[in-house]
């Protein structure tokens, strides 16, 4: 065998070994992914047995799923072409105006600390407090041209042309959505829509913008109020019976026993919107992922930690322990699962951040005060430690209470040779 011959023997050897390592490589790979797959599969299996045992969300096949899906509306299409002109134009300025000033007028009389709410509550069956309204009346500007129309509001709308250029005189009180008096406004893009109603151009500012998560679509949606107070009591729903995923929804979102629980959450969420008649296949699915956005935030900063803050409360009032004492008997209890890794880390390195936060948490309360009331205050403290993000359902919360304070008065003008007549009636 000459050097040549054996020098490619060798060769093919060294490649035929390599080519072995490497499968066998491989196949080892495999089976360990096929091993961690099966294993991620038996947890999701054990998962959903557990679900359905304790009768937790639905377990429905494809073909029921269907049967829902198939019964929720299409979005309704809006036509953005069609403008408003010249006359319609004119009754849209004084009906806007109006608002502007209807809004400004219970401005005025409303004290800084009175929120609207509890009026709201049951026209729109939510539960949820509504946005309280802060506006510094001392930025009212112009008073007594306001205190004027106030005056004189019933007399000049009997005369539509006057009522058209005293507004316009003032600008249309425009300058109260750009001084900050109001915190909405109407959207310019929105005004010159001949589709829409005054309620569906009637936007919340987006204060920072980023008060609302995906504000600009929120203002997109134009969906009329009806279909916006369906959507609550949608969101509300869910929230409430979608409470057992309050255990998953911090998981890795790759992981099969999430995409599991996702799904079974996403067909009970089906089958609910197919319960409203106004829900659209794209609504339904917009309030099931807000919801879950919502819920996922709340289990990630407060869930659990007005607890912890309430036994360590108990322990320093009661027991006079140190801070870091009250906190490593609260960790030992291992009652909070969500919190144990930070309580150790604070215990292990430093507690001054727990400890400033408990502070903020408790201030004012003395031992004086009773154990639930004490839980009731702690609780409303924490949830003000992170402001939390605000979706659809907040925008349209929002805009209604906006909406019930100026009345969406709807004011027809009908223009004739001898002047405008202005003829008001009420929305439904």
């Amino acid at each position: 065998m000459t050097e040549t011959m054996k020098q490619g023997f060798c060769d093919n050897r060294e490649r035929s070994c390599s080519t072995a390592a490497r499968d066998n490589r491989e196949s080892a790979t495999n089976e360990i992914m096929h091993a961690v797959a099966v294993k991620d599969e038996e947890e999701a299996d054990r998962a959903i047995q557990q679900l359905n045992e304790q009768g937790l969300g639905v377990d429905m096949s494809h073909e029921e799923y269907l049967s829902y899906h198939n019964k929720l509306p299409c979005p309704s299409h809006v036509d953005t072409k069609t403008k408003l002109h010249g006359v319609e134009l004119n009754e849209l300025e004084i009906r806007l105006a109006l608002h502007r000033f209807n809004y400004v007028k219970w401005l005025k009389k409303t004290p800084k600390n009175e929120s609207p709410n509890d009026k709201l509550k049951d026209d729109y069956l939510v539960d949820e407090t509504f946005d309280c309204v802060e506006e510094d009346v001392s930025k009212v500007k112009e008073k007594c041209t306001l205190d004027f129309l106030e005056e004189n509001i019933e007399t000049i709308k009997e005369d539509g042309s006057k009522l058209l250029v005293f507004l316009g005189k003032h600008g249309f009180f425009k300058h109260f959505e750009k001084d900050g008096t109001l915190d909405w406004f109407f959207h310019p893009e929105h005004c010159a829509l001949a589709c829409l109603d005054d309620y569906q151009r009637l936007v919340p500012r987006n204060f920072g913008g980023f008060e609302y998560v995906n504000w600009n679509e929120y203002r997109r949606y134009f969906h009329s109020y009806e279909i916006e107070k369906e959507y609550v009591q949608y969101c509300e729903e869910l929230s409430e019976k979608l409470k057992w995923m309050e255990g998953y929804v911090l998981m890795k979102p790759s992981s099969r026993t999430w995409r599991r629980v996702f799904t079974r959450g996403n067909d009970q969420a089906t089958m609910i919107a197919a319960g409203f008649s106004k829900i659209t296949w794209r609504l339904a699915s917009n309030g099931y992922h807000e919801v879950l956005d919502n819920m996922s935030f709340d289990v990630c900063w407060y869930k659990e930690l007005d607890c912890v803050y309430f036994e360590v409360w108990q322990r320093i009032t009661k027991l006079k322990k140190s801070f870091r004492d009250a906190l490593e008997d609260v960790y030992n209890l291992n009652k909070f699962p969500l919190r144990q890794s930070r309580m150790k880390r604070a215990l292990e390195t430093d507690c001054s951040k727990m400890e400033k936060e408990f502070c903020t948490c408790t201030e004012g309360i003395t031992g004086e005060v009773t154990d639930q009331r004490a839980q009731e205050l702690i609780a409303e403290a924490v949830r003000k430690l992170k402001e939390k993000p605000k979706f659809y359902e907040h925008y349209i919360k929002k805009k209604m209470s906006v909406a019930r304070i100026i009345g969406l008065i709807r004011y027809k003008i009908n223009f004739s040779d001898n002047g405008a007549r202005v003829q008001i009636r009420h929305a439904a």
